[in-house]
């Protein structure tokens, strides 16, 4: 597995405040990332072989998570891996209720956490809740499956997250958006005060082009996944749009295709939007 992380670390005089990410698996053979702080230690999906998780998670010393955040009902983000390392670890997972019975059609298994003694599943809507000393604010986004009825392709009720991180009267936040068509101003808003971002740059448009109109013709959608360009445009909005001033923003591109893209190109795409944009202003 490769585990590709940033981490925020703050320093606060006489202490240190933690707030970390590290994304441990990204793509359509499976989804995982840890955000934890010096209390609380969550993942966002868990659609990665759980011995592998296990091991980045040891890797890392975290020994506990205190919950598993579900964005949407594709298996590369939640099924059997999610209910495995839930019950072998006790930890309860945070999803939607659209999400969750459209999860539960594709995974049975998954069933088992609302039943008896473990009732490991918690629901949130569209409002902010916390665990720990972490706040999370889901969001909705655009991604295949809304409206569909179509069996392993719908997606649920797909979300992205903020969660950030409070300590001594200074805020940290982490924004997270995998899987969606486009990047709409709501969006945007949420994003627009992160010091972290997690944004798929999952396709480059030629790429996709050469193998067929049906599958290019869906992840090209609004409802599908976002390429190169539309992510570095993402980008280019969420740093002109800071609420308190300008600050850094780190930004790790992620969901990145293997038959539609590579590492290389993505950077190279989005580096130069990047770049002509940090021309035109200078």
């Amino acid at each position: 597995m490769r585990c590709t992380s940033i981490s925020v670390s703050i320093g606060i005089t006489g202490r240190r405040s933690m707030f970390k990410v590290c994304v441990l698996g990204s793509g359509s053979s499976g989804n995982s990332t840890a955000v934890w702080s010096s209390r609380t230690r969550l993942l966002i999906d868990a659609g990665l072989d759980p011995e592998d998780v296990q091991g980045e998670l040891k890797r890392l010393g975290l020994a506990r998570i205190d919950g598993i955040l579900i964005t949407h009902a594709h298996t590369d983000h939640i099924g059997w891996q999610t209910y495995e390392l839930a019950v072998e670890r006790r930890i309860p997972v945070y999803c939607n209720r659209t999400t969750w019975r459209v999860a539960k059609c594709k995974c049975e298994d998954l069933e088992e956490l609302e039943r008896g003694r473990r009732k490991l599943v918690r629901f949130f809507d569209g409002t902010p809740f916390r665990i720990g000393d972490l706040r999370v604010s889901p969001f909705r986004v655009p991604h295949a499956g809304l409206g569909q009825r179509n069996g392993r392709q719908h997606a649920g009720s797909p979300v992205g997250f903020a969660i950030t991180h409070r300590h001594r009267g200074r805020t940290y936040g982490l924004g997270y958006a995998t899987d969606l068509g486009r990047v709409p101003d709501s969006v945007i808003a949420h994003l627009s005060d992160v010091d972290v971002l997690v944004i798929e740059a999952n396709h480059c448009e030629r790429l996709v082009d050469e193998v067929g109109a049906f599958h290019g013709t869906w992840v090209k959608s609004d409802f599908g996944h976002l390429n190169n360009y539309d992510a570095a445009w993402a980008i280019v909005k969420i740093s002109g749009r800071r609420p308190n001033g300008p600050k850094p923003l780190r930004v790790l591109l992620a969901h990145i295709s293997k038959d539609h893209n590579t590492e290389a190109r993505a950077l190279d795409q989005v580096g130069e939007i990047l770049t002509k944009m940090r021309r035109q202003v200078g």
